[in-house]
């Protein structure tokens, strides 16, 4: 008998994510272990910190101490995330290890092969010591932000053996194929082996007993991987690689700070900042050179005022850490005033994580966080210049030169000044320009002359444009006298009760005294004394407000020598009278509404009037208008009064109050006061419209979607919150009654926006708590790249078991990294896709690509490329399919009866279950690459095998899974008699004797 399979129970598995949001609960169970590991004496050791199963860990925290009496000191901390996208730090000191960290996209734990995190130490002594960390640090919380209920199975240290690991170099970053990598440790003979998961070695050789090296056969993203490298006598030793997090102590401020940097690059990045120059607060960034070359990064601020522009060049080393201080800068350059932007600028894309430390009483306060890539250049320098910016002078040939002219600059910056003729000397004095003439030679006639203006930079400080200021400076040089003035025009201002002022106007010549007459445009309400003379002179002029009404006037006086005239405007400002000073007191708010639920003693937070009256005394008077006694305000200063309400003892129903608020001089001001006290809400009475949300687009935008919250029972009072560890996502409240303290009242709508500033794929929650009930909405967020930035693949694994490994033609595959949503190429041939998101994609391994050699891996999104991964071939790579999505538990299987298997629906001996996974290598006929499959056929080429508790099962079909895509796996398997009931029996498939993933279960009675 066959049984063919209806394609329900696989649809979510080959087009979702590789994992699942947890279901609804208060907690969640979250099993840890710490792996137990061997080595000899002087040597180093790798702990792995595994779940154990698959989780979609958002971030946590967790305390380690390792034994002094056998450990060295912690060398080294790393936290995996599937999309590359963890970050954190660790604080270390010694054998003591505190870590914090976050995964925006939940990626932490998700992939069964890899671990939440390693640390290593060195072996002093020879002994058997338990290995346990604490997660009581912090709060453990998945995407939607709940809690993880999490428990720990500590590991083991045994000392012997002859084979170690100490590391490996390169630990990190997109090697290219080629790439010699070197283990390093002790034990190694010519039987040493080297394997990773997934990636292809093209040689290997020992160097010495210490050294082992290796060829990259394909091009990979050596962070994460999984290396084994076994002895020829049976002996071996796993470990996970990654640059080391440490930077070296010459370089580091933050003694024992180990900086969990994310996979995302950056080479440009500009941000606007407050970098305090004191010691409690340091800002850095951890810059993590993930190339086989140095890196040149250089670090450009500018000031909000002043002159301190700072620059400072590092130059990181291949494969490390550097921690770049922005408050305090190389070779003693601390600036006297807060950096306002700087500009960080790298010679190649660099891993970067921005740092924030702030001590206090009780700890240091630290913050972290990826900065975003911004094409930016810094501003050119310019030179603050005051006043004037231009020059002009007049001379009568043969006598005194005119005056210096002085030009004031900002003090806070240096400055060149260059003059276009030899007739201007420059010099400065305090910081200002001095302009002074040489005019012997000149003849009479009209010139001009510029000066130039430069900023100067200190001498380290070179990456910034420098922008020139001109001063223009008009020369007229006379034979005869001429009358001159420094003034333009002159200003009159005056009125009712106020003194008028006066505009005095000095009269000189550019040369020898002349006499002079004054006369005006002929306002009756202007005169002029003296109005005549002989210079130099002083004008006075003086008006008559009698008959004028407020308003502006103009005029004009004249000064008349006997070879110029001087015309010089004046404008009168007449000012009427002024109102009183008195009026009626300005009061905000105007009114105050408050919304609470009967029996409640109020708020927590208070609401506040503030009078603003200057200079005067304030008195607050309240009144209750009914309700009775529900008002408690006390005055916090002299124009401040705080407002709550105390509803303990009101029915439900609306309140009125007012109070009234008064100083001298003021009329008063009435400020209603309003309260409604709601009645008891009943049990269940949020309805929340949208269930979900899912958000898309580029990283760095904002996205917005809106919820609309009702109440079955009646108006309630609801608390709004986010999920803890997503500052992506935030929200307003639209409509409705909304407290001091946040709450607001149904019905209502809020607005959720949500930006992550950088790709990937981000799994939170808005909780909507009433007192009797609460409703958790989940929101997702794929961000996508800027089409500039190229996607970076993390890890390529088998679908169904989630692991690396060797692919197969046909073979359902996932993607993960960092903005990677988009077409796949297999060694040039598209592959179809049946899921993509910007951390993660699925697809199939086209039959085209081959089943030997390598498999080049690449994403391209908007026309941009990923690199090229290098991925072994093979003619299988079989693997289940679970229900959970994980790789491991109960399996995808079908019982006789088309039932789903499960502990509680398990299968009889006898009968026939159907499997379902991938991997099976070419078929017979071929199978259609991106075909979906009408029928059954097109069974596997190489042998297949199934054992269910260790017994081999005898095969009724195996071919393609009917409606599903080609590359899925059906076999329909005879449950052995022999088979030992049990929930959770052992399952495998083999295909040319290659078996599928361990850890995957069905269920028999």
């Amino acid at each position: 008998m066959q049984i063919w399979f209806s394609h329900a129970l696989l649809c979510g598995i080959l087009t979702l994510p590789c994992y699942r949001a947890t279901a609804q609960a208060k907690s969640v169970p979250l099993n840890l272990r710490v792996s137990t590991e061997t080595a000899p004496a002087g040597t180093s050791v790798q702990f792995k910190l595994r779940a154990d199963s698959p989780a979609q860990i958002a971030g946590g925290a967790f305390t380690l101490d390792l034994d002094p009496t056998v450990f060295g000191e912690i060398s080294d901390l790393t936290v995996f995330g599937a999309t590359g996208d963890a970050l954190g730090y660790a604080k270390i000191n010694g054998r003591h290890a505190e870590v914090h960290f976050t995964s925006p996209s939940g990626s932490i734990g998700q992939l069964p092969g890899l671990p939440v995190a390693t640390f290593s130490a060195p072996v002093n002594a020879g002994a058997t010591v338990p290995v346990t960390i604490d997660t009581a640090l912090g709060p453990w919380y998945d995407t939607n932000g709940r809690p993880y209920l999490v428990t720990v199975t500590g590991g083991e240290f045994r000392a012997g053996g002859a084979l170690s690991l100490r590391n490996v170099t390169p630990g990190g970053g997109y090697l290219p194929a080629g790439t010699v990598v070197r283990v390093s440790g002790g034990g190694f003979d010519s039987s040493t082996r080297v394997a990773l998961d997934g990636v292809s070695i093209a040689a290997q050789h020992v160097t010495d007993a210490q050294h082992v090296e290796f060829t990259l056969g394909g091009a990979t993203e050596m962070t994460g991987k999984h290396i084994i490298v076994s002895g020829g006598g049976g002996e071996r030793q796993e470990f996970f690689t990654a640059i080391p997090s440490a930077p070296s102590a010459s370089v580091s401020p933050f003694t024992g700070v180990f900086p969990i940097v994310p996979l995302s690059v950056s080479q440009q990045v500009t941000a606007n900042s407050t970098i305090p120059s004191n010691s409690a607060v340091q800002n850095a960034l951890a810059l993590m050179n993930q190339h086989l070359e140095p890196v040149t990064v250089t670090f450009l601020g500018t000031p909000y005022f002043g002159g301190d522009y700072s620059q400072v060049t590092v130059v990181i080393p291949p494969s490390s850490m550097y921690f770049l201080t922005l408050n305090t800068l190389s070779e003693g350059q601390v600036p006297r005033f807060n950096t306002s932007r700087y500009w960080i600028r790298a010679s190649a894309p660099v891993r970067m994580l921005a740092w924030a430390s702030k001590a206090q009483s009780f700890g240091d306060s630290i913050n972290v966080g990826v900065p975003g890539e911004v094409p930016t250049e810094p501003p050119a320098v310019r030179l603050p210049i005051s006043y004037p910016d231009s020059v002009t002078w007049t001379w009568q040939a043969g006598k005194a030169a005119p005056a210096p002219a002085t030009i004031f600059v900002s003090k806070d910056l240096a400055f060149t000044a260059t003059s276009s003729v030899p007739w201007i000397q420059t010099s400065q004095s305090e910081g200002n320009l001095i302009l002074t003439p040489k005019l012997t030679g000149l003849t009479p006639g009209t010139y001009s002359a510029s000066i130039t203006l430069t900023p100067v930079l200190p001498p380290k400080v070179t990456g910034f444009k420098l922008e020139s200021f001109t001063i223009r400076v008009t020369l007229t040089v006379t034979a005869l006298p001429l009358l001159t003035t420094p003034y333009c025009c002159a200003f009159i201002s005056g009125g009712p009760d106020m003194s008028t002022s006066t505009s005095p106007i000095a009269i000189a010549t550019n040369g020898d005294p002349v006499a002079f007459t004054v006369t005006t445009s002929g306002e009756p309400w202007l005169s002029v004394k003296p109005d005549r003379g002989t210079t130099p002179a002083t004008l006075v002029p003086a008006v008559d407000l009698a008959r004028l009404q407020p308003g502006t006037y103009k005029a004009e006086i004249l000064v008349h020598g006997p070879n110029n005239t001087l015309s010089v405007p004046l404008t009168l400002t007449v000012i009427g009278p002024q109102p009183p000073a008195t009026g009626q007191i300005q009061v905000t708010p105007s009114a105050l509404s408050f919304v609470v639920e009967t029996g409640s003693a109020g708020t927590p937070i208070s609401q506040s009037l503030i009078a603003l009256v200057p200079q005067a005394a304030v008195a607050f008077a309240v009144k209750v208008l009914s309700g009775g006694d529900w008002l408690t305000t006390h005055t916090v200063d002299n124009r401040v009064l705080s407002v709550n309400v105390n509803a303990v003892s009101l029915a439900p129903g609306t309140y009125a109050a007012q109070v009234v608020v008064s100083a001298p001089g003021y009329s008063p001001f009435s400020v209603p006061v309003s309260l409604t006290v709601l009645a008891a809400p009943a049990v269940s009475t949020l309805r929340v419209s949208a269930a979900s949300i899912a958000l898309s687009g580029v990283a760095g935008s904002e996205q917005d979607a809106t919820l609309t919250i009702d109440s079955t029972g009646g108006p309630v009072l609801v608390q709004a919150a986010t999920s803890p560890g997503s500052p992506w996502l935030h929200y307003g409240v639209q409509s409705g009654y909304v407290a001091a303290d946040g709450k607001f009242t149904t019905p209502a709508k809020i607005m959720i926006y949500a930006n992550s500033g950088q790709a990937g794929s981000f799994r939170a929650a808005i909780t909507l708590q009433a007192t009797n009930n609460s409703v958790t909405v989940p929101v997702t967020l794929d961000a996508a790249p800027a089409p500039t930035k190229p996607p970076q693949i993390t890890s390529v694994v088998n679908a169904a078991s989630g692991a690396a490994g060797a692919l197969a033609p046909g073979e359902i595959f996932s993607i993960f990294g960092l903005g990677v949503g988009g077409a796949v190429l297999v060694n040039g041939v598209p592959a179809p896709l049946l899921y993509t998101s910007s951390g993660q994609v699925n697809a199939v391994v086209p039959y085209e690509a081959g089943a030997s050699g390598i498999a080049h891996v690449k994403v391209d999104v908007a026309g941009v490329g990923s690199g090229e991964w290098g991925v072994p071939l093979a003619p299988a790579a079989p693997a289940i399919f679970t229900i959970g999505a994980s790789g491991e538990g109960p399996g995808a299987i079908l019982n006789q009866d088309s039932t789903v298997n499960s502990a509680a629906n398990p299968a009889a001996r006898g009968s026939v279950v159907q499997i379902f996974g991938t991997g099976q290598g070419i078929t017979s006929p071929p199978s259609l690459t991106g075909a979906i499959s009408s029928g059954a056929g097109n069974p596997a080429v190489l042998p297949v095998k199934v054992t269910i508790g260790g017994v081999e099962a005898s095969l009724q079909y195996q071919g393609a899974a009917p409606g599903l895509i080609a590359g899925a796996l059906q076999v329909n398997a005879v449950v052995p008699a022999r088979a030992t009931p049990g929930p959770g029996l052992p399952i495998s498939i083999s295909v040319g004797g290659l078996t599928s993933q361990a850890g995957v279960t069905i269920a028999v009675r």
